[in-house]
């Protein structure tokens, strides 16, 4: 798969500004970021995410989206941690597969992708992130 980078340089320097802390993770032991749908749902992003090839070409722009921003907050977790270069492939099933010595979790909500990601400690690491609307951003007003 190509890399944003190797699509639009200017786009990729432009992402790393978004990424965020992912509230998921701990500290200690696991990193996580988050990065919001909106940056591939409009203008260069939107361009970029039609040029990679995704394993759902005939998705719609929202899950193209949501995959897209979680797998890279997924890559961004990971080099953190040390472990560059590495992607998470995905089984046939729609599965992450975490490269070895490596466990996380991904998830999405309407508006953004998190993913964190562990050393295994042991063959029973596991890690499980959700995250969803308790109460509606309008309702907190």
């Amino acid at each position: 798969m190509e890399t944003i980078k190797s699509l639009e340089p200017a786009f990729a320097n432009t992402l790393e500004n978004r990424f965020m802390s992912a509230p998921h993770a701990w500290k200690s032991t696991a990193c996580g970021f988050a990065l919001p749908l909106s940056v591939f749902l409009g203008g260069v992003g939107s361009d970029v995410a039609s040029k990679l090839r995704l394993p759902f070409p005939q998705s719609a722009k929202g899950r193209r989206a949501s995959f897209l921003a979680g797998r890279l907050c997924a890559e961004r977790s990971m080099s953190s941690l040390g472990a560059t270069g590495l992607a998470v492939m995905r089984s046939e099933a729609g599965i992450p597969i975490w490269p070895e010595n490596l466990v996380g979790s991904i998830t999405h909500t309407k508006t953004d992708a998190f993913a964190v990601v562990m050393r295994k400690q042991n063959e029973k690491t596991f890690l499980g992130i959700d995250s969803e609307y308790l109460i509606e951003p309008s309702g907190l007003e």
